[in-house]
C-alpha cells in the first residue's frame, strides 16, 4: 500500500552513499520511512490478525525451561500485564540514544537488545554503531537528519575554508561510504579545532530542492536556516546500530521461541558498515521472512504454557529520583560520546568502562517507571559496546580505533559475541569466525 514517488508513471530512483548507480525509491520526497511506517500501521489496524496494545512498555521477557513464553509489560497507570505466547518477536528498533548526538527518537534506548540479553540470547557485533555524517549541528535530541540523498543530488561538504575536503580523499568524494566520510570529517575537526563542517546545496536548483526534500527544507526553516541559500552546519550523529540479537535469516535467535528482526537483530547482511537505505529494505525482507517462519514454527511448537513463575522481589522498589534518572541518562550519553564514540582508543574505552561502572553503582535498582527502565537498558547496551570495542583491536567499518587504525583480517575477521552467564549474571565475551 505504500505509494512511492513517480514521474510519468515510473519510479523515481535516487543515489546515496557508496552506491554506484541510482537505485533507491523514495516517498513523500524525503519522508520514505514515515510513509512506509504509515502504510504498515494502516495494514495493522485494517487487518483482523493483529491485536494492538498501545501505551504499554515491555519490561522483560518471560522464560520457562529455557524457552521464551511471553512478556511482562507496564501500563500507563502503572499496572503490570502478563502476555503469554508461543513465540515472541523483538522488533524494538535501535539504541542511538546511548550517544548525546543522535538522529534516533527518544525511545531508541536499546530495550530489545537489553531484554534479549537478559533472556539469555547471544548478542553479536555490539561495537558497531553507525554514525551518519550529516546530521544538523545543534544541541537538540534527536537532531534533524540531512539525508544522504542531498549529496546524491550534488550537495557538497565543505570545511571552514570552503574547500571540498572529500575531493581527493576518495574516488566517490562526498558519496563515499559513511565510515570513510566520517573518518575524514574527524580529521577536519582535529586539524581545524572545530566540531562541525558545512553542507552546501546553494548551487542546486532551489525549486527542485524544496520539492525533493520537503522535510529537510521545512525542518531547517524552523531552525532559522535556508537549504537553498545558506551553508548548513553538520556533524556526525549516531544513526543505525548494526549490533543486535544474533539471528539466522529466518529471524530465529539463540533462545527457543524468541525471534528478532530489524535493528534489534544482527542477521549479518550489513557487514561492518550499512549502506544507505538498506535498513528499510532489511526490515521489510526479514520481517516478512520472520512471519513465514512463525507460521511454520507455530504449526509444530509446544502449546502455550498455562502458568509461568515470576521472579519478582518481595519488597517494593522505590527506584531513583526522576532528576537523578534524567541526569544519569545525560551523563551516560556524554561518557559514550566522549570516550567511546566515533573514534576510540584503549585509554578512552577503559575510562568509559570505569565511568559506566561508577554510574551503575550509584543507582538503586529501578522502580516501575519507564524512564528508569530505559536508563538501565541504555546502561546495559553501553556496557556491551564498551566491552566489545575494547576487545576488537583493529579498525573495521564503523568501528574506528586510533590506536589500531588498520583493518586486521588475520586476527579480526571475526564476529564478537556477548551472552549473559546464567550462574553469575555477568557478561561473557567470545569471538567466532566470519562465515562467507
Amino acid at each position: 500500500g505504500t505509494k512511492f514517488d513517480r514521474r510519468d508513471g515510473k519510479l523515481i530512483l535516487g543515489k546515496e552513499g557508496a552506491h554506484s548507480m541510482a537505485r533507491i525509491v523514495h516517498a513523500g520526497g524525503d519522508a520514505t520511512g514515515s510513509v512506509v511506517a504509515s502504510a504498515l500501521a494502516e495494514a495493522l489496524t485494517a487487518g483482523g490478525r493483529v491485536e494492538l496494545h498501545e501505551n504499554e512498555f515491555v519490561l522483560d521477557l518471560l522464560m520457562d525451561a529455557g524457552r521464551c513464553v511471553g512478556a511482562l509489560s507496564l501500563g500507563a497507570e502503572g499496572e503490570l500485564t502478563i502476555s503469554l505466547a508461543r513465540a515472541v518477536v523483538l522488533a524494538c528498533g535501535g539504541a542511538g540514544q546511548v550517544y548525546s548526538h543522535t538522529t534516533n527518537p527518544l525511545v531508541a534506548t536499546g530495550d530489545g537488545h537489553a531484554m534479549a540479553y537478559r533472556a539469555g540470547a547471544v548478542l553479536r557485533d555490539m561495537e558497531f554503531m553507525q554514525f551518519h555524517p550529516t546530521a544538523f549541528y545543534c544541541q537538540e535530541n534527536p537532531t534533524l537528519l540531512l539525508t544522504e540523498a542531498l549529496r546524491g543530488e550534488g550537495a557538497y561538504l565543505l570545511d571552514d575554508a570552503g574547500e571540498r575536503f572529500m575531493v581527493g580523499s576518495h574516488p566517490m568524494a562526498e558519496l563515499a561510504p559513511r565510515d570513510v566520510v566520517v573518518r575524514h570529517m574527524q580529521r577536519v575537526f582535529e586539524r581545524d579545532k572545530t566540531d562541525h563542517v558545512w553542507l552546501d546545496a546553494r548551487h542546486l536548483d532551489g525549486g527542485y530542492l524544496r520539492q525533493r526534500f520537503p522535510t529537510v527544507h521545512t525542518g531547517l526553516q524552523k531552525r532559522g536556516f535556508d537549504l537553498c541559500t545558506q551553508l548548513i552546519p553538520v556533524a556526525p550523529a549516531s544513526h543505525y546500530y548494526l549490533g543486535g540479537a544474533l539471528t539466522d535469516t529466518w529471524g530465529r535467535t539463540t533462545v527457543p521461541g524468541l525471534y528478532a528482526c530489524g535493528e534489534t537483530s544482527s542477521v549479518g547482511i550489513h557487514g561492518a558498515n550499512r549502506l544507505a537505505s538498506n535498513s528499510l529494505l532489511e526490515g521489510l525482507v526479514f520481517g516478512e521472512r520472520t512471519v513465514r517462519e512463525l507460521n511454520r514454527y507455530l504449526s509444530v511448537a509446544d502449546p502455550a504454557v498455562r502458568k509461568v513463575k515470576l521472579d519478582l522481589s518481595d519488597e517494593l522498589r522505590e527506584g531513583n529520583d526522576a532528576a537523578v534518572v534524567a541526569e544519569s541518562r545525560k551523563r551516560l550519553a556524554g561518557v559514550m560520546t566522549e570516550l567511546c564514540g566515533i573514534v576510540r582508543c584503549r585509554d578512552g574505552i577503559q575510562k568509559a568502562r570505569d565511568e559506566l561502572g561508577a554510574l551503575r553503582a550509584s543507582l538503586a535498582a529501578p522502580g516501575l517507571s519507564v524512564a528508569e527502565l530505559e536508563l538501565f537498558n541504555l546502561l546495559s547496551v553501553a556496557e556491551h559496546i564498551v566491552a566489545t570495542a575494547l576487545l576488537r583491536e583493529e579498525s573495521r567499518g564503523v568501528h574506528l580505533r586510533s590506536d589500531y587504525p588498520e583493518m586486521n583480517d588475520a586476527q579480526w575477521r571475526r564476529h564478537s559475541l556477548v551472552r549473559r552467564d546464567p550462574a553469575t549474571g555477568a557478561p561473557v565475551l567470545e569471538t567466532t569466525a566470519l562465515v562467507t
